[in-house]
């Protein structure tokens, strides 16, 4: 596996407190230290994406992927699992690694953490979030609703 930063630390959002069993495998990979978990609301996690070294969303289905829109507005690099809808809404502005591959996800976030990959993911995904828009939204349920009458 690459060799992430000591210094990197897992910042997870949301989805309650850990279990037990999430609690024992933290300890096991002596990694505890690193991990903080914390609720947030979306003042906050703007400022938390914008302060990201990237966003590691690891869902195995995922109903839309507006997270990963919110991190790439925020100037945040994605690292998503090939997965759901999440390689749809990231297209070429996020790195993929396949859901429940340790291997490929740390090569993933060692890659979208580095010097050259990062600001290329930043500005592709600046561009890619910009074209999700409300106004875009509304036209394409319009459409769908006119295709049905």
């Amino acid at each position: 596996l690459p060799a992430l930063p000591a210094d990197l630390c897992l910042v997870a959002v949301g989805g309650g407190p850990w279990s037990d069993e999430e609690v024992l495998r933290a300890r096991e990979l002596e990694v505890s230290q690193r991990i903080i978990r914390v609720d947030m609301g979306d003042r906050d996690l703007a400022r938390a994406y914008a302060g990201a070294s990237a966003l590691v969303i690891t869902s195995r289905c995922e109903g839309f992927g507006l997270t990963v829109l919110e991190a790439m507005a925020a100037g945040t690099p994605v690292v998503a699992a090939a997965a759901g809808a999440l390689p749809e809404v990231g297209g070429d502005a996020a790195h993929y690694f396949e859901a429940g591959d340790s291997a490929a996800l740390a090569t993933a976030v060692s890659s979208a953490i580095g010097k050259a990959d990062r600001r290329d993911l930043i500005y592709r995904g600046r561009i890619r979030a910009h074209q999700f828009t409300w106004a875009r939204t509304a036209e394409l349920t319009a459409a769908a609703y006119q295709s049905i009458l």
